[in-house]
């Protein structure tokens, strides 16, 4: 009889298994020919299934040949959220004029309010980052950048196991931590060619001028050392001042992570947004000597974890769907393509193009 490969989340009760379905460890979880229950369906959720081979018997159980990319940007809670992003990021603006006013101390909750309610939009941390993926044209250096560096970084503090209170104020220094780019030319912001040498460096000075508007106000330090410290790097290749792993605040180290994989995948005047698995790449190619390695291996193993049963376009041209992550090489994961298994850690000539 024929079958197809039905992914967890679309199975329902009265399915027929196709074949006898093995965990990783070699063991039973469902015999050949079983029908689908509730409990049934919990148990291999439980073993870690992310699909199983169904009797294709009728046309009932035909899933949906829209990428789910397409379906999300098309859904009510898609289009809600991005009503209240594209609003938070406006706001973003004030709260940056707001601190630069600043005489009194910061309040925190209200400052970071409007990240908050993003965060509680999204059916889990994982799925912000899909709400985020389906946003990439949006191009604005400045403020969109801001809430998505907030959003990431809060997210990674919370997988991190922070304090509230310190998750908190990681997300305000996330979100002023590029204050000082509004005292950059915008040509050189959003200048669509190279960059000379004169305005790399002119761009470079963002950190210090953030640090020179946030240093006489009463904030904690910790987002003061955010504004200066981001673009440090824990090999001391980074800049303003080519500090080591010892002397960079923690949370400039969180921050850094987050701000580089925005500004990667995003969308930009002169490139397209990166795939995430180019930019896990280039984690792992640099990560253990720039980043701190217990940060950067935590964020990387939780993005690419949430890609499994995502459907990829390969460099090759193929369709692919992600059904294992080879944490030795995360962005080499195993991918199935028609009926043909491939593990990218063996073919080096072949990679993910992009999420579909």
């Amino acid at each position: 009889m024929p079958k197809k490969y039905i992914m967890i989340d679309g199975l329902v009760p009265g399915m027929i298994v196709a074949d006898d379905v093995i965990n990783i460890n070699g063991q039973l979880i469902i015999k050949k020919g079983s029908i689908l229950t509730d409990d049934v369906i919990s148990k291999l959720e439980s073993a870690r299934i992310f699909d199983i081979p169904i009797d294709d018997i009728n046309d009932e159980y035909e899933q949906d040949s829209t990428s789910y990319y397409e379906n999300l940007k098309d859904s009510g809670e898609f289009l809600s959220f991005k009503t209240d992003y594209l609003s938070v990021m406006n706001n973003t603006k004030e709260t940056f004029n707001h601190v630069k006013a600043l005489n009194g101390p910061l309040d925190v909750d209200e400052t970071i309010s409007g990240i908050i309610d993003l965060l509680k939009k999204g059916e889990s941390n994982l799925h912000i980052f899909d709400m985020l993926h389906v946003m990439r044209d949006l191009n604005d250096i400045i403020y969109v950048h801001s809430v998505n560096v907030a959003l990431i970084s809060n997210i990674l503090g919370q997988w991190l196991e922070l304090p509230a209170d310190d998750i908190k104020v990681l997300t305000a220094a996330a979100l002023l931590h590029d204050i000082g780019k509004t005292q950059i030319p915008k040509e050189i912001l959003t200048k669509p060619e190279k960059l000379s040498a004169d305005e790399i460096q002119l761009l470079h000075t963002h950190t210090t001028l953030g640090y020179d508007i946030l240093k006489d106000k009463q904030l904690d330090q910790r987002i003061k050392d955010v504004a200066l410290m981001h673009h440090e790097r824990c090999d001391g290749t980074g800049y303003p001042s080519h500090l080591s792993y010892q002397d960079i605040s923690p949370f400039a180290k969180i921050v850094a992570i987050a701000d580089v994989y925005d500004a990667m995948t995003a969308s930009r005047s002169y490139r397209e947004p990166m795939c995430a698995f180019k930019v896990i790449e280039t984690f792992e190619n640099q990560g253990l000597s720039q980043y701190d390695p217990g940060y950067i291996l935590t964020f990387m193993e939780n993005i690419v974890s949430s890609y499994v049963n995502t459907d990829v376009l390969l460099s090759d041209g193929r369709e692919a769907e992600i059904v294992f992550i080879n944490r030795q090489r995360l962005s080499r994961p195993m991918v199935r393509c028609g009926k043909d298994f491939i593990d990218l850690t063996k073919t080096p000539n072949l990679k993910i193009d992009s999420l579909i």
